[in-house]
């Protein structure tokens, strides 16, 4: 099968639905957005702050205060290779965009990680990366599956950033030769891939002001 460009704006336009699914139901129940798990600065939050995060989170959605478009992302996120790429694009969007981002969530960007949590990081990726794949060539796939597993995981801009600098990263290769799927259905994949990017930063961004109050 080949995607021709009305059929990826087709796609464009579902995903898009689909973000804005996932974002009301954030705001209407802490249990699907809670910022926990693997958060990097903190993993053993108690319950009452975990509840003051969600309540924070959950007023900001409201508020639309948070709000940085699809296009916006990838003008703002293009090609980062490291982790000083993304903090200058964090700064530069900050103040850009009245984002208002904390020092303190920005600080953790330099956080030291574990190995077995930098190791679940990569399989994780490594499975997006093959259900965008079989998504992108009309196979049995779990990919929206695995895109909520990975926005569960950025709670943080340390998190945020691993994964976003591992999804580029697959990106280029495909850009350079296509390992994981054919090359006529290359612009589905990459879409999939960047729209992954921009969930994981929704998350990463939202996460990052509601634990930093």
């Amino acid at each position: 099968a080949v995607w021709d460009w009305p059929t990826v704006l087709v796609m464009q336009k579902s995903l898009i639905l689909m973000t804005l699914i996932w974002t009301t139901v954030a705001v209407s129940s802490a249990a699907g957005w809670a910022c926990s798990g693997l958060h990097a600065g903190d993993p053993g939050f108690n319950d009452k702050r975990e509840h003051q995060a969600s309540r924070s989170l959950q007023q900001e959605l409201v508020l639309g205060n948070l709000f940085i478009s699809y296009d916006l992302f990838l003008k703002e996120f293009n090609g980062t290779n490291s982790i000083a790429d993304y903090e200058r694009s964090l700064l530069r969007i900050s103040e850009r965009y009245n984002l208002q981002i904390p020092v303190t969530a920005i600080d953790v960007l330099y956080k030291k990680r574990g190995r077995v949590l930098d190791e679940r990081m990569s399989l994780r990726v490594s499975r997006l990366t093959e259900q965008a794949s079989k998504k992108a060539n009309f196979l049995n796939n779990t990919f929206y599956e695995t895109l909520e597993e990975l926005e569960e995981a950025s709670n943080d801009f340390l998190l945020g950033a691993r994964l976003e600098i591992a999804i580029v990263d697959q990106i280029r290769k495909l850009n350079v030769k296509a390992p994981h799927q054919k090359s006529s259905n290359g612009g589905g994949f990459r879409y999939l891939l960047n729209h992954t990017r921009y969930m994981v930063f929704l998350r990463a961004l939202r996460c990052s002001r509601a634990f930093n109050k």
